[in-house]
């Protein structure tokens, strides 16, 4: 058995932007990822399709931001919006793209929000987005993102600032697979930062056997590894766990039966840091 850990590698970080300012937090936490691990930047924004046929119905109006008055609102009022819109975000993509140095491309898709993500997130090591994206400025999350966290096959990150990974990096281990590849991803995450790894074993039970498969994939790891146990297990004790470390990014197992569902919708939620779901 070699002596090193297993290294991870993001060759390939995608970030899905919008015309909002958080969007604009997500790109700049890709791109500092991507100079990081020396990586790939994809941004790609999406021309909602919905919003497209909305704009063509008849009863459609819009309000003034300033003025507060209603207008109909016309197709080529939208579509002229949107290229206004895109030019904008190409230009800052292109910008941050330059100043981090990294290798960047940038694409426009027109169709459903969340079936063009998700297809376009397949050849992708990572999708980065913000907690806030497509959303209407309050703590949950809107319908996409949640549907995007529930059937997305690539790690999934929401990020909650500009940055994308803030130390101490914490991670809820409990065997499983998709649990070996949460560590190993907070490892490295930690190891880039320079500081601890904070690992929550999920079973009071089996502590000693979580344990010791965590001290073997993390053999030689640099940085110190702290651990704590997760009891008892639920949401409730997990959010607790995250606001007393002041934990700064957590990853977490998708597939974990610690925490399932709405559950997992509502830890998001709940805890202001950046969550990474790994598969």
């Amino acid at each position: 058995m070699s002596n090193e850990r297993p290294k991870l590698v993001f060759k390939r970080i995608m970030v899905a932007l919008d015309a909002s300012p958080s969007s604009m937090e997500a790109l700049e936490a890709a791109a500092e990822m991507a100079a990081r691990f020396q990586a790939e930047l994809h941004g790609l924004f999406i021309e909602d399709i919905n919003l497209l046929r909305l704009a063509t119905l008849s009863f459609s109006q819009e309000v003034g931001h300033f003025s507060g008055v209603r207008r109909l609102l016309e197709s080529t009022d939208v579509e002229r919006q949107l290229r206004v819109q895109e030019r904008r975000i190409q230009r800052v993509f292109q910008e941050i793209a330059e100043r981090r140095r990294v290798r960047a491309t940038f694409r426009i898709i027109r169709g459903s929000l969340v079936r063009e993500l998700l297809a376009a997130a397949t050849g992708a090591d990572i999708l980065l987005m913000h907690g806030a994206s497509w959303g209407v400025g309050s703590q949950r999350l809107c319908p996409e993102i949640r549907h995007i966290l529930s059937q997305a096959t690539t790690p999934v990150m929401l990020v909650r600032r500009s940055r994308c990974v803030m130390p101490p990096v914490m991670v809820v281990y409990d065997g499983s697979d998709a649990a070996q590849g949460a560590l190993l991803t907070g490892a490295t995450m930690a190891e880039q930062e320079g500081g601890p790894l904070i690992v929550l074993l999920a079973d009071e039970v089996e502590r000693s056997r979580l344990r010791a498969q965590v001290s073997d994939l993390l053999r030689n790891e640099p940085h110190p590894v702290m651990y704590r146990l997760l009891t008892p297990s639920g949401t409730e004790r997990l959010i607790s766990r995250v606001r007393r470390a002041g934990c700064g990014t957590l990853v977490l197992p998708a597939s974990s039966e610690l925490i399932q569902d709405e559950d997992l919708l509502r830890l998001i939620e709940e805890v202001d840091v950046s969550v990474l779901l790994v598969r």
